[in-house]
C-alpha cells in the first residue's frame, strides 16, 4: 500500500500545448479552463489525432499527469513520455510504454461467472454513464522534464472522436507516514426530493461527488512546512489538489483518486515535540 498523494500545483496552465488534431469549437487549450464540462474534443478517433505535446515554461520536476473528464472507450492505452526537446522523447525512464487507460476494478472471484467483467475485470461501457472519469498516472519518482507527450490509443472509440476536460501535471505532496485510521472517502447527494400532499417523492436527480476526509498524524516539521502549509497558502480552498488514496491499489484505484480542492483548511497541530498534524476536506471538482 502506498502513501496517500496530494498532487499540487497543477502546471498545466502555464503549458503551451500542441500537436494532434481538434475542433476548432473546442480546441485543444481547453485542457487549461478550469471548467471541465468545456472539454477539448479531436475531430477522429485516429491515434495521430489523439495526441498532443504539453510544453511547461521551463524543465520542472514532475511526479503526476492527469486527464479528467475524458471518453476514453474501456479498452483504450495511453503512454507518456518526457524530454527536454519538442522532439525527442527518448531519454530512458521517462516512458511509461502503452498502459491500458482503465484498470483492473474487479479482483478475480468478485463478480459471478457469466458477467462480462468476469474476465478482464473492467468497467463495461454500460457501467460509465456520465460521471467524470480520470486517467490518472503517478511516476515512480520525480521526473525532470519540460516537454511532455501524451499519446492516447482508442480508434475504436464508439464516439468516432476523444475529449478531455482538464489537464493536470505537477508535483506531488506525499509523507513517509500514511493517513491515520478513521480516513474515510464517499459521495456526498446532490439530488433534491420534493413530496407532494399524497406522499409521492418526486427527484431531480443529479450526480455526487466524492468527498475525503483524514488526517495526517505524524508529519516532520519539514513535511508540515514545505508541505501542508505551503499548499494552504498556495492552494487555499480554490485551488486543484490531485488525490490518490493509494497509488499502488491493484483495483480501487480508479474509485478512491479524483481531482478536487481543500473544502476547508484546518490549522497544523504539535500534539508532540516535533511531531506535527494536520487534517484534510478534499472534495472532488465536477464541473
Amino acid at each position: 500500500m502506498a502513501n496517500v498523494i496530494l498532487g499540487w500545483p497543477n502546471r498545466a496552465d502555464e503549458c503551451v500545448l500542441s500537436g494532434g488534431s481538434w475542433t476548432a469549437q473546442l480546441p485543444l487549450a481547453n485542457l487549461q479552463n478550469r471548467q471541465i464540462a468545456r472539454v477539448a474534443r479531436t475531430t477522429n478517433a485516429a491515434t495521430a489525432s489523439t495526441q498532443f505535446v504539453a510544453a511547461l515554461a521551463t524543465s520542472r520536476l514532475v511526479r503526476s499527469v492527469a486527464l479528467v473528464g475524458h471518453n476514453l472507450g474501456t479498452s483504450a492505452k495511453y503512454r507518456i513520455r518526457g524530454g527536454q526537446s519538442p522532439t525527442d522523447f527518448s531519454a530512458p525512464g521517462v516512458d511509461t510504454g502503452w498502459v491500458d487507460a482503465w484498470p483492473r476494478i474487479y479482483s478475480y472471484g468478485s463478480v459471478p461467472w457469466g458477467d462480462p467483467r468476469f474476465w478482464g475485470g473492467r468497467y463495461t461501457p454500460g457501467d460509465l454513464g456520465s460521471d467524470t472519469w480520470h486517467l490518472i498516472h503517478v511516476f515512480p519518482t520525480n521526473i525532470a522534464a519540460r516537454y511532455w507527450l501524451i499519446e492516447l490509443d482508442d480508434s475504436a472509440n464508439g464516439a468516432g472522436y476523444l475529449q478531455i476536460g482538464r489537464l493536470f501535471i505537477g508535483e506531488i505532496f506525499q509523507p513517509a507516514l500514511n493517513m491515520a485510521y478513521g480516513a474515510s472517502i464517499g459521495y456526498e447527494p446532490r439530488t433534491t426530493v420534493e413530496e407532494s400532499p399524497s406522499g409521492a417523492e418526486f427527484f431531480n436527480v443529479l450526480r455526487g461527488y466524492r468527498v475525503a476526509k483524514f488526517t495526517l498524524k505524524w508529519l516532520d516539521e519539514s513535511e508540515a512546512m514545505a508541505g501542508a502549509l505551503d499548499m494552504q497558502r498556495l492552494c487555499g480552498v480554490h485551488g486543484e489538489v490531485l488525490f490518490v488514496w493509494d497509488a499502488d491499489d491493484a483495483n480501487h484505484k480508479l474509485r478512491r483518486s479524483f481531482l478536487g480542492r481543500m473544502r476547508q483548511l484546518s490549522p497544523i497541530e504539535v500534539p508532540y515535540i516535533n511531531n506535527y498534524s494536520i487534517g484534510y476536506e478534499i472534495k472532488e471538482l465536477l464541473a
